[in-house]
This record gives C-alpha cells, sequence and structure tokens, in this order.
C-alpha cells in the first residue's frame, strides 16, 4: 500500500511536466510483501496477484485519478482478517 501511495505521489508529481491539455497514462508495480504488476478486476478493485493484466492509471490536466474506464481511484486502510 506504501508503495502505491508513493508511486501514485510520484505520477501526480510528473503531470505537471505534459501540457494542461494532456494526461499521463502508466502501470503501477509493487514491490517488498507482495511483488508484481497491479491488475484490476471488473469492479474496479486492484490486485498484485491473480494473473490479472496491468492496470492503467491516468492523471487528467486538474490532477484526477483514474483508471481505464474513468473511475476515480481511492485508497483505504491495510485489510485485516
Amino acid at each position: 500500500m506504501k508503495n502505491f501511495v508513493t508511486a501514485a505521489a510520484f505520477a501526480a508529481s510528473a503531470n505537471a511536466l505534459v501540457g494542461r491539455g494532456n494526461s499521463c497514462c502508466f502501470h503501477l508495480k509493487a514491490s517488498g510483501g507482495a511483488t508484481g504488476s497491479v491488475g484490476q478486476l471488473d469492479d474496479g478493485q486492484n490486485r498484485i496477484y491473480g494473473g490479472l493484466s496491468e492496470a492503467q492509471f491516468c492523471i487528467s490536466s486538474n490532477g484526477a485519478i483514474t483508471d481505464a474506464n474513468g473511475r476515480g481511484c481511492i485508497v483505504t486502510g491495510k485489510r485485516t482478517i
């Protein structure tokens, strides 16, 4: 989760490097306790494991982060079982 937040913050800062009419799209890879490409379920949930194809995220010119389906992205707390 910390790596996702770090990547999102880095990608958000990269938005300043593109023109205001453009968007910046990217993929995420996790490292640490869980390692691999971040994929996405049909309902928008992100997963590291599961054989999913890489999810694509974009930062719009106004700074909004969305997935390839235009859904806004949120970060939730660590799941406990």
